[in-house]
């Protein structure tokens, strides 16, 4: 859908290049940072506290990011819940609702059990993705936009990254036990090669049809039944990891029973999956692609400054990040995510030098006596 849904602004054949080197990018910052935590053998929640401290800024890093995800684990029950709902003959909230029940329970029994299911959904999205390429008959879109190769490829970057960013936040939760660097890059792949791959897919199949929503090119086909059927079972895995992983965070900001915490994570995303939130995509992701890359920005750049600087210091070089971003991502958001980053890491770096020298002026006690 998202590479379907680039094509639709720059044109098939500039959202081509343009996905492959956005997927290259999000590989990069996703890598870098689970490399951070396979240094430090810290989780995700640690690390926040180590960068933001244990007080409030802690708690809005943590806020914003579980707010992404589910905002994420809305869009799949969206999109499956509506496939369910054309199979079934039921109405959005119906779907929505099996579909959220179904995942809820899934991530109650535990990592263990839920992850030996990622096969049969994974191959499920692999089964949809071959149904769509041979089963869509061609009806081309009567008019293609056609920027500029430089002005297109960067929306597109853009684009992509603000798909895929938040994603990258949660890299140390599943890197943080692994043995060497190479498995973080092996790791890696595993969202690499498959997000090029469908994206890849995503761009030929709106030059195909002229359509990006997955339910509604389904219903175009001879048998939709079995497309409806895969759909459905694909969006299972990445809404139980993101339900997984968003109670996690929640849980390291206070303890709360982990059923109460998946509970109430699988109802928020149950009310944006019945309303359709897959398809009130755009707004999110701007917000997400000028957010959560500055936010990143901190996480990377923290451990390596001395002195480190201090949590508000550190909240508030991602305050200023985030409005240069939200700024300029108006005009362009691949300079948007990169102006972003820039300002943060500058903001940062200069905030500790300023501490440095404050640190370093400063009378000892003795000499104050």
């Amino acid at each position: 859908m998202v590479g379907a849904g680039i094509a639709s602004q720059v044109g098939p054949a500039i959202a081509l290049p343009a996905a492959i080197a956005g997927s290259l990018v999000v590989y990069a910052l996703g890598v870098a940072h689970g490399m951070e935590a396979l240094r430090t053998r810290a989780p995700m929640g640690a690390s926040v506290r180590r960068v933001f401290g244990e007080g409030a800024p802690s708690a809005v890093f943590t806020l914003v990011i579980v707010l992404a995800m589910i905002g994420w684990c809305g869009f799949y029950l969206g999109i499956g819940g509506a496939a369910l709902s054309d199979l079934l003959s039921t109405n959005q909230v119906g779907g929505a609702l099996l579909l959220g029940g179904v995942c809820t329970a899934l991530a109650l029994l535990g990592q263990n059990t839920w992850n030996r299911l990622v096969y049969l959904t994974a191959g499920s999205a692999v089964a949809l993705t071959v149904f769509t390429v041979t089963a869509i008959s061609a009806s081309p879109p009567s008019q293609l936009p056609q920027p500029s190769f430089g002005e297109g490829l960067a929306t597109g970057i853009g684009g992509v990254v603000a798909y895929a960013i938040v994603f990258t936040m949660r890299a140390p939760d599943f890197t943080v036990d692994l043995e060497a660097p190479r498995d973080v890059w092996l790791a890696g792949l595993t969202m690499l090669v498959p997000l090029t791959v469908v994206m890849s897919i995503g761009v030929w199949l709106y030059g195909r049809t002229g359509l990006f929503d997955i339910p509604g090119v389904l219903r175009r086909t001879e048998r939709p039944e079995a497309g409806q059927l895969f759909l459905a079972l694909s969006a299972i895995a990445p809404a139980v990891t993101v339900i997984y992983s968003s109670a996690i965070s929640i849980q390291s900001l206070r303890r709360i029973r982990h059923e109460v915490v998946v509970v109430a994570i699988s109802g928020a995303a149950f009310v944006l999956g019945a309303i359709r939130f897959d398809l009130r995509l755009l707004a999110f992701l701007q917000a997400l692609g000028a957010v959560v890359p500055s936010a990143l920005a901190v996480m990377l750049v923290h451990p390596r400054l001395d002195p480190a600087p201090s949590p508000a210091l550190s909240l508030s070089a991602w305050t200023a990040g985030s409005a240069c971003a939200l700024a300029v991502r108006s005009i362009e958001p691949f300079w948007g995510f990169v102006v972003g980053g820039l300002v943060t890491a500058a903001s940062l770096w200069m905030m500790s030098k300023v501490q440095m020298r404050k640190q370093a002026g400063a009378p000892t006690s003795r000499e104050g006596a």
